[in-house]
């Protein structure tokens, strides 16, 4: 599968998928960590606002408790929570998963990513999923949106799991999951098949961006997964083209060999993923 060091055949391919950042307010540290299937479909019909309070006038809300360090997750959505690469490519062992649709940080960061909405248009060989937007929210902005989620949403009471009738568990791209760490709740939810009572909430946190009005910008991580795989598959169904010159390219980094599991010079894990920083990243041309 693989050539000497300094080259390698092109049913060889990298895949960057996301894999953490630093930042704070505009930068702000975070970690990202899964995407489900996508569907194309036109957004839902929005929910409430969270703004929108049902209070008598001049009745005192209670804050809110929860963690304000900049890498405290206080509230999650993630869709198949579990991290592979791209099952077409890799024996069946794992889905596309750049990391959880929705986080917001104790500092008040959100970063979101709306999987359901329409994709980019694909560059060949590069196919791009929706990307990851941040957002920095105020502690008025961050107390209606726990409120939200905790009441109208349906955290405050939730049970820790709901399976749909004949899904199976160990099924990633069925499932998803919210974290609620705020109020005095430490809890994790659970969602396996489409039937599950959160839809407003989970729609409410995907559109995010585009609802709530709240300035957001493209998030740039500061490393990234790097993915050996074989490409034949995809290169069979026309998915990824045909080298059209030669079956062999040069390997674009001299400072790293190529990783195989095993290999005590690479610090990768058992799918074979390596760290890579924006500097070696940014030798494959990729914008």
């Amino acid at each position: 599968m693989l050539r000497p060091v300094g080259r390698v055949a092109t049913t060889i391919v990298v895949v960057l998928l996301v894999a953490a950042c630093t930042s704070s307010s505009s930068s702000s540290s975070a970690q990202v960590g899964s995407q489900g299937p996508i569907a194309s479909s036109p957004p839902p019909s929005p929910t409430p606002s969270p703004d929108a309070t049902t209070e008598p006038t001049g009745t005192a809300i209670a804050a809110i408790e929860h963690a304000t360090g900049p890498t405290d997750v206080v509230l999650r959505y993630d869709i198949g929570f579990v991290d592979f690469g791209i099952c077409e490519l890799c024996g069946g062992w794992g889905s596309f998963e750049p990391g959880p649709e929705f986080t917001l940080f104790g500092d008040g960061t959100v970063i979101v990513r709306n999987g359901l909405g329409e994709l980019p248009p694909a560059d060949r060989p590069i196919i791009r999923a929706q990307p990851f937007r941040i957002a920095q929210l105020d502690d008025d902005q961050v107390q209606s949106l726990l409120r939200f989620a905790i009441g109208e949403g349906g955290l405050g009471n939730a049970s820790e799991q709901y399976v749909s009738k004949s899904t199976d568990t160990d099924d990633a791209s069925s499932a998803a999951a919210f974290v609620i760490r705020a109020a005095g709740l430490d809890k994790r939810v659970e969602m396996f098949g489409p039937v599950h009572p959160f839809s407003g909430l989970r729609d409410h946190l995907l559109y995010f961006a585009e609802r709530s009005g709240i300035p957001t910008e493209v998030w740039v991580t500061d490393r990234y997964w790097g993915l050996l795989i074989e490409a034949s598959s995809w290169i069979e169904v026309e998915v990824v083209p045909d080298p059209p010159e030669t079956a062999i390219v040069a390997w674009p980094w001299d400072g790293i060999p190529p990783w195989v599991v095993g290999t005590a010079m690479n610090p990768i894990d058992e799918n074979q993923r390596r760290v890579l920083s924006r500097a070696e990243s940014s030798v494959l041309g990729l914008s």
